[in-house]
């Protein structure tokens, strides 16, 4: 009754809870249900949703229009439903607010297959404010090398912002094709953040950058 709800027939285990309504939302809170013992009472504290906001440009300053950009957790402990795709409007501008009261940044992945340039993964904090975002004319591409069988869906990791293989399943594999040049990191899938598991190498314009995670211990081929 009132603000109060139960929830019986859980498994012993840890379970993540939050509360999203129309404009406000809570910060998660862990809880730990245990066999034989009186659950513990969580209190949630809504508050109002952030948001990001971005307005992508093309070269020489035309807006970017109807580019799908997927927007993505920055880090781990960054409580996440799924990874949405918005697209810009006619000005090049992307809104999204339904960002919980933690969250103090977003990893976007713009991709732009139809229209040759490259993909950009970026870095936005969340905010009021309008982040600009420049599309490059020339991208380069990366081919990656597994490690080992199980090493599925590698990550590539640029500027801390990891960019799973599944996220652009029109590529032919091993290859993320038209990626804006900079300094990438090639990950198995169950890390998160660029350490010794990964390999690193710098992307030039027009040039292809191999990151082979066989070589995690030592310089990447270009």
């Amino acid at each position: 009754q009132g603000p109060r709800f139960r929830i019986g027939g859980l498994s012993p285990g840890e379970y993540t809870l939050f509360a999203d309504a129309h404009g406000t939302m809570s910060a998660p809170r862990t809880v730990t249900v245990r066999k034989d013992e009186a659950p513990d009472q969580v209190r949630l504290v809504m508050k109002p949703k952030k948001r990001i906001a971005v307005r992508v440009l093309r070269p020489g300053g035309a807006p970017a229009v109807r580019l799908p950009i997927l927007i993505v957790p920055a880090k781990a402990s960054d409580f996440v439903r799924g990874a949405p795709t918005r697209h810009t409007d006619a000005d090049g501008r992307m809104v999204f607010e339904n960002l919980g009261p933690e969250e103090t940044d977003r990893c976007l992945v713009i991709s732009d297959t139809l229209g040759g340039l490259g993909s950009r993964i970026e870095r936005v904090p969340v905010g009021p404010d309008e982040v600009t975002i420049h599309l490059d004319a020339i991208s380069g591409t990366i081919v990656t090398v597994g490690g080992s069988p199980s090493v599925a869906n590698p990550k590539l990791i640029h500027d801390g912002c990891p960019v799973w293989r599944s996220y652009f399943p029109m590529l032919d594999p091993p290859d993320f094709g038209a990626f804006s040049p900079g300094v990438y990191s090639l990950c198995p899938e169950v890390t998160w953040q660029a350490g010794p598991e990964c390999v690193s190498g710098t992307l030039e314009p027009l040039k292809t950058l191999t990151l082979d995670l066989r070589l995690a211990h030592g310089p990447a081929k270009e």
